[in-house]
């Protein structure tokens, strides 16, 4: 008996795990700290796919590139994040391509009244493993990224997509991991295994 509820509580820790979320406050770029909050982004993990959300207001009218950086320091003007995040050492790319950057989630398109709601999905990018954003920074950029085809070294490394306008670190939402492992952690207390 004790070893079926204990594998109860396991099945329970790894499905929990599938519907890890976080969040974003998304600030423009200031020199000493972040600046002005334009908008909050939600991130959840639903299976093989992260699922990116929300809504920010007050930015240039336009396509804007959009990616996960490798640090979370979002001073100086969001240089402090860093390049792209790309553990595996790939060459930049568009997010439907296989060539490319765990951080790279193409444009946003920013209408006319400085607004932009996102609701999409990334197959690579994800809340755990290997491809885990948390803690690194979102930045958007002055340009369109170019999605790796402009033809030159800068392509392949940033998509051409120009300075840094806003960005954010990606932190941690309600950690359904946490409470599951609590749970195996009094079970085992309880039947002391």
């Amino acid at each position: 008996m004790k070893s079926l509820v204990f594998a109860l509580l396991l099945l329970n820790l790894f499905t929990e795990a599938e519907n890890l979320s976080a969040s974003v406050d998304i600030h423009k770029a200031g020199d000493k700290e972040p600046g002005e909050k334009i908008g909050t982004l939600e991130l959840t993990q639903d299976g093989d796919k992260l699922k990116i959300t929300g809504k920010l207001t007050g930015l240039p009218q336009g396509k804007h590139g959009f990616h996960v950086h490798e640090k979370s320091d979002l001073t100086n003007k969001c240089l402090n994040t860093g390049g792209h995040f790309n553990p595996f050492k790939k060459n930049h790319g568009a997010p439907t391509d296989t060539e490319r950057h765990v951080g790279d989630f193409g444009n946003l398109d920013v209408g006319a009244d400085g607004t932009v709601t996102l609701n999409f999905e990334d197959h690579l990018a994800s809340l755990q493993g290997e491809t885990n954003v948390l803690n690194h920074a979102v930045v958007i950029h002055e340009k369109a990224d170019d999605l790796g085809k402009g033809g030159d070294e800068g392509s392949l490394k940033t998509g051409n997509a120009g300075a840094r306008i806003a960005c954010g670190l990606i932190a941690s939402g309600t950690g359904s991991v946490i409470v599951s492992l609590g749970l195996i952690g009094l079970f085992l207390t309880m039947y002391k295994l």
